[in-house]
C-alpha cells in the first residue's frame, strides 16, 4: 500500500513536470528563447537603420546588406528548429550569426554607442548555463570592441583628446559586463549541476526506501 502510494505520488510528479514544460527538453526550449531574442534585437536594429534611410544618414544598399546580414542567423536558426528543437547549431549561429552582424554594425557604425547593442545577447545566451560557451562570446565581445576602437581611432571616425572619456567608458562598460555576465553563467551553471545532484540523491534514497519497504513487504 505504502509502495502504491509512493509510486502514484512520483508518477503525479512526473505528469505535472511534462505538463509544465509543454514535453519540452530545457535545451529545447533555451533555444526557442535564444531564437526569439535574436530575431527580435536584429529586428529593432534593422528598422532603426530603415529609418536612417529616411533621415539620409544611410544608403538603401548599405541597410540592405545589414538586413541580410542581420535576417541570414535567425532563419537559419528557425530552419533547424523545425526540423529538430534540441539542435545545438541553433546555439552556434545566435552566438556567430549575431556576432558577425555585431562586428560589421560597430566597424561601420556613425554612432558611438552602437556598442550597447551586444549587451541583451549576453544576457540571454546565458540561458543555456554553459560557462564555456558564455565565457567565449564575452571575451569575443570585449576583443571585438578593442578591435573597434582601434579601427575608429586610425580612420579619423575618434579623437584620442576628444573622445578619450568615451572610449574608456565603453572598454571598461563592456569589461564589467562580459566579467558579470560570466560569473553569473558560472553561477547558473554550479546550481544546475548542484540541484541535479541533490536529485539523484533523491531518487537514490527513494530507491533505497522502496527496495528495504519491498523486502519487508515479502517477509511478512
Amino acid at each position: 500500500m505504502i509502495i502504491e502510494k509512493n509510486e502514484l505520488a512520483v508518477q503525479k510528479q512526473i505528469e505535472y513536470i511534462k505538463d509544465k514544460a509543454g514535453k519540452v527538453s530545457e535545451f529545447a526550449r533555451s533555444n526557442k528563447l535564444a531564437m526569439l531574442a535574436h530575431l527580435s534585437i536584429v529586428s529593432l536594429i534593422i528598422l532603426s537603420y530603415i529609418i536612417e534611410i529616411f533621415k539620409g544618414t544611410r544608403t538603401v544598399s548599405y541597410v540592405l546588406f545589414v538586413l541580410f546580414l542581420g535576417l541570414v542567423s535567425p532563419v537559419a536558426e528557425l530552419i533547424f528548429y523545425s526540423k529538430d528543437k534540441e539542435s545545438k547549431m541553433i546555439q552556434h549561429f545566435v552566438s556567430y550569426g549575431y556576432g558577425v552582424f555585431y562586428t560589421f554594425l560597430i566597424l561601420t557604425t556613425q554612432n558611438s554607442s552602437a556598442y550597447v547593442y551586444v549587451i541583451p545577447m549576453l544576457i540571454i545566451i546565458m540561458v543555456y548555463n554553459d560557462y564555456k560557451y558564455s565565457l567565449y562570446v564575452n571575451i569575443s565581445a570585449i576583443i571585438v570592441n578593442i578591435i573597434q576602437v582601434i579601427v575608429l581611432v586610425s580612420n579619423g571616425t575618434y579623437d584620442l583628446k576628444k573622445d578619450s572619456a568615451s572610449i574608456e567608458i565603453q572598454i571598461l562598460l563592456m569589461g564589467v559586463i562580459c566579467i558579470c555576465a560570466t560569473i553569473s553563467s558560472r553561477m547558473l551553471e554550479f546550481n544546475n549541476e548542484y540541484k541535479m545532484a541533490q536529485i539523484k540523491e533523491q531518487n537514490k534514497k527513494t530507491h533505497i526506501i522502496l527496495v528495504k519497504s519491498l523486502y519487508v513487504f515479502h517477509n511478512n
